[in-house]
This record gives structure tokens, sequence and C-alpha cells, in this order.
């Protein structure tokens, strides 16, 4: 019996325990007391953010004597919050209610804000030595707290900061504000700013240091290197230096510093170069899969220093159910103008709807990445042995020079979130130069990412190409078009979509497509997606006959990009597929 009762007292106090701790989390969980703001218009979110009593209501709804503390100070609080508005006049009435406080309301007056009645901006140093130089001019733009703007604290320190940013950044890198005043006239409601900027001495670039190079040579460096000693000093210019190393595969970390001119030579920095080595050969080996092409394996052995010249030499092999590629490519150090040479020999084998392709090519291009613009001459040789079921066997050759230009927009190249890029390409064969056909081809593109929230994202792109000829007889199949697969119509076939010959479905004269995809992002890395794409390849105008696809898809943001798993269904084709691709289509 003793045992029953022990048994019975120990459920109860578990039972009250428990109920205590439910109404413990129900009363943590629940709001501690509101904060009502009224007449304070759009300056109502800075005091949520600011006022002591909006920012920490859980912690003092347990603590009654520092809430009433808090209280009796939350109208000095925001009168100050609303003076660094500019509002000197400001009235604050604070009225809490419950007892416990259960609601604080605060009702503000804002009355008539202070404004900037005259701006005294002036410099000193070698910036107004010579004559206000171009650099003073520029320096004035960036004021951003004009006459007639409401005077704030905030404003006033951005301002300031713009100025300096533009003199630090160019020729002035010990620029310093000397004098600082906002002189406030209460009774006008007027401020007078008062800035005063030593711009310091001119300085310019001195000679280049290399520390950390002994695997690679210091030519490495120097032919990436833009600047050259006694040019103005620039912010600007030390970033791309940096953005150069960065992008080639030396160095597996890079630092970029100027340091102090010596007492012969005050005016000079020298730049410092730190850098890390990274190993000189490589070799991967690598599996996957694709809609497109199936099963792939593929190797590759790269060496970054090929005769100790600092040559990088790729040598590829890649073999995929549909296609087969064998490649390698020698690409040469960057030039002190930013233009690098790349030269690459290929097999490719290719067999995609009873069309077999086998094309020998000598690709070579003189291409440069400046900002966000990236430029490329080339120059292709080509010859095509081409099969197609139910035709002629035929060999075609061309002998292409072309220029490509992009342009690219986006917050992040490897998993952009917004942004765009376009961009175009221009070739052209000849019969009298090695050719098999007189063509020119044109091909275009566009995409575009829109954020429309956090959780929101639309992208759009649109491509299209022509090849100007008599007819595409003569042409190498890699210079026509076909459409179809994950990355250009989802719900068709990879190539199914272009001009059939024989049994065989090969290239067309004309390619246009559009498309549209929605996205939206359940968690940080899953989404749901949602797409219409048009398009079609054909080779008469006359032809034109657009194809519709659409669909829904899941998406993974992982380590190397977006993963996309689609399921499409292909409007002509009358049948649904199913799409995996890593990445947008760019």
């Amino acid at each position: 019996m003793t045992g029953v009762r022990l048994t019975l007292v120990f459920g109860v106090l578990v039972c009250v325990l428990a109920l205590t701790n439910a109404v413990s989390i129900a009363l943590a969980q629940s709001p501690a007391y509101t904060v009502r703001i009224e007449g304070a218009s759009a300056l109502t979110t800075a005091l949520e953010k600011h006022l002591s009593i909006a920012q920490r209501r859980d912690e003092l709804a347990t603590q009654p004597e520092r809430l009433r503390f808090l209280i009796e100070r939350t109208a000095n609080e925001a009168r100050e919050i609303l003076a660094a508005e500019g509002y000197l006049d400001a009235r604050v009435r604070v009225t809490p209610s419950g007892e416990p406080v259960s609601d604080v309301a605060i009702a503000v007056t804002l009355g008539e804000p202070v404004r900037v009645a005259q701006v005294e901006l002036t410099f000193q140093g070698a910036i107004a030595s010579n004559g206000p130089p171009p650099t003073t001019a520029s320096a004035r733009a960036r004021w951003t707290l004009q006459p007639g703007a409401r005077f704030r604290q905030e404003a006033w320190e951005q301002a300031k900061r713009a100025v300096l940013r533009e003199l630090l950044a160019e020729r002035f890198p010990t620029a310093r504000v000397v004098t600082s005043n906002a002189e406030i006239d209460a009774r006008r409601r007027q401020a007078r700013l008062v800035v005063t900027i030593d711009s310091g001495p001119e300085f310019r670039f001195g000679t280049l240091e290399v520390v950390g190079i002994s695997r690679y040579s210091r030519n490495v460096v120097d032919g990436l290197n833009p600047i050259r000693p006694g040019t103005p000093y620039s912010q600007r210019a030390l970033a791309e230096l940096q953005t150069r190393l960065y992008t080639v595969p030396y160095f597996s970390s890079v630092n970029v510093i100027t340091e102090p001119g010596s007492a012969a030579d005050p005016g000079a920095l020298p730049i410092r170069v730190e850098v890390i080595e990274a190993d000189r050969y490589k070799f991967d080996l690598g599996a996957g899969y694709s809609t497109n092409t199936g099963l792939r394996v593929q190797g590759a052995y790269t060496d970054i220093n090929l005769l100790e010249r600092g040559w990088r030499w790729k040598s590829l092999t890649r073999i995929e159910e549909r296609e087969q590629r064998v490649q390698t490519n020698l690409t040469l150090p960057v030039r002190t103008s930013g233009w690098q040479d790349d030269y690459e020999l290929a097999f490719n084998r290719s067999d995609v709807l009873q069309f077999r392709v086998d094309s020998y090519t000598f690709n070579y291009k003189y291409a440069k990445t400046e900002g966000r613009i990236e430029r490329a001459l080339s120059l292709l040789a080509t010859v095509s042995r081409e099969f197609p079921a139910g035709s002629s066997i035929n060999t075609k050759q061309a002998l292409v020079p072309g220029y490509a230009w992009r342009y690219r927009a986006f917050d992040n190249v490897l998993d952009p979130r917004s942004g765009y890029e376009f961009g175009g390409q221009i070739g052209a064969g000849a019969k009298a130069l090695l050719s098999d056909q007189n063509f020119v081809r044109t091909f275009g593109r566009a995409v575009g990412i829109l954020a429309l929230s956090p959780r929101d994202t639309v992208v759009v792109r649109a491509e299209g190409g022509v090849v100007f000829a008599p007819a595409r007889d003569g042409i190498p199949a890699e210079l026509l078009f076909r459409a179809g697969g994950d990355q250009s119509l989802r719900g068709y076939r990879y190539q199914s979509i272009g001009v059939t010959e024989g049994q065989a479905i090969v290239g067309g004269r004309y390619l246009v497509i559009g498309g549209a995809e929605y996205i939206r992002w359940i968690d940080p890395q899953w989404g749901a997606a949602a797409f219409f794409e048009i398009g079609d390849a054909f080779d008469k105008r006359s032809a034109l006959a657009l194809k519709r696809g659409y669909g829904v898809g899941a998406r993974w943001r992982s380590p190397v990009g977006p993963i996309n798993f689609d399921l499409a269904y292909g409007e002509a084709a009358k049948s649904v597929r199913v799409h995996f691709s890593i990445g947008y289509v760019f």
C-alpha cells in the first residue's frame, strides 16, 4: 500500500512539474507587452529599432522594476533618436497601462525638421596646391547632403565618408577629414555644414616586389601586372592586379599591399605581392550522368608550368553514352595588356538520334576579361565527317575567324541570386579560304535573374542564331543549330529539334528559343520551380513551327551550384520527359 501511495505521489509531482514547465514555456513564448508608436510617420521603424523598451521586451517582462525605470527614460531616448533624424523640437509622451505593464503607448509630435542651409566643403594639401584637378570636382560630386535636405546624423557621416573615399581610392591614400562642424540654428531650424579635407601628398606607384614565388617564373606575375612605376596610386588598379592573380592557377593564396616609400622618394608606394604557390601537376578522375548524353566518365591531366615557362597544358578524355571527346589545350600566361592566348586540338564524336558526327577541330582564342566584360577573337578550323542514317555520308570543312563579346553582372557567378548577362558571337567562312561554303554565322543570348523576394526568383532567357548562307550544304554540323534537352527546350529529347535528313535530325540555319522559370525557395537549400519554354531550330524561315515545353521541378543549392530535377511535357512531341542538370542556362 505504501508503494502505491509513493507511486501516486511521484506521478502527481511529475504532472505538476510538466504542467509548470508547459506554463513557463507558454509564458516565455507569449508577448511580454506591446509597444505602440503613434505620430512618428516614416520614423516609426527607426524608433522600433533603437528604443530599448521595444528591443528588450522579453527580458524586461520578468523584471518589472527595470521596466518602470526604462519607461521613465523612454521619452528622452526617443527625443535623442529623433534629434539625430533632424527633429530637434519633437515632443514625446509615454503612457504605460496595466499592472503588470501590458501596453506602452508612445505618442510623438515631430514638429519641423532641421534642414541644410549651407555647405562649405574645402580642400587642402596637394590636391589644392596646383589648382583644382579633376579629382576635386569628382570628390565634390560625391557629397550627398545638399542644401534643402533634412539634416540627419547618419546622412552627415555618410556624405563625409563618400568624399573621403573618392580621394583615398585615387592618388591620395592618406587623405583625412581635418574640420567637421555641423552648426545648428535651432530657432531657424537650419544647419550650416563646414568640412575641410586634407588630401595629403599625391602618391605614385613604385616598384613591384614578389614574395613567396620559387616554383614558377616571376614573369607570371609581371605579365599580369597592369601597373607601371610612376603611375598615380589607384585602389582600382591594386584590386585588378589581385583579381588577375587569383584567376590563374599558379597560386592558392594572393595578398597585394602597398608600403610607404623610401626617404629618397616619399611619394612612391612600392607594391608587395605575397603568394602561396599551388601544385604544378593535377590529375582528375570523374563520373556523372546527364539526361542529355547519359552516363559519363572522364579523366584530365594538367601541368601549369610546361617547359618551366608558365604555360598551362591540359589533356582531357571524356566518354559519354552519346558523345565522346578527346582534347588538349595549351594556354599561355596572361599578357600585360590582359589578353591571353589559348590553343585547342580536339576530336569529338556525337551519335544522337541516328546522326553520327566525327569532327576534328583546331581552335585558337585570344581573349580578355575586363571587369564584367569578356571579349575573344578566335580562329576555328574544323573538318567533320557526318553519317545521317538513311542519307549520304558527307565530309565538310570550314575555316572560321570570329569574335565573341559578353557582359555579365551577376551577384555570384557560381550560384547567382540576381543579375543578368547578354552577349553575341559572329564568325564567317569563305570558299576562297578553305571553307566548303560561303557563310556568316551569328548567335546571341540574354539571361536575367530577378529576386522578387528572399524566397521568390524569376529566371528569363532568350537566344537566337542565324547562319547566312545560300544553303546548309557544306557547313559543318557544329556550326548549325539543333534544339531540345536539359539546357535548351525541356520536354524534348536532346537535339531532337532540327531538320530531317533521311532518318536523322540534323542542324538548321536558324534558331530561336525563349523561356521563363519561377522558383519558390522553401528553405535556404530546397526550392520548387515551374517553367515554360518555346522555340525551334529550322532551315527556312517558312518552316518555323514553335515548339512548347512546360513543367515543374525541384531545386537544390549544392556546393557546385543549383542542381535541377525537372518533369517536363513537350507539347509537339506529346511526351513527358525527366531532365537533370546543374546550374542555370548561361
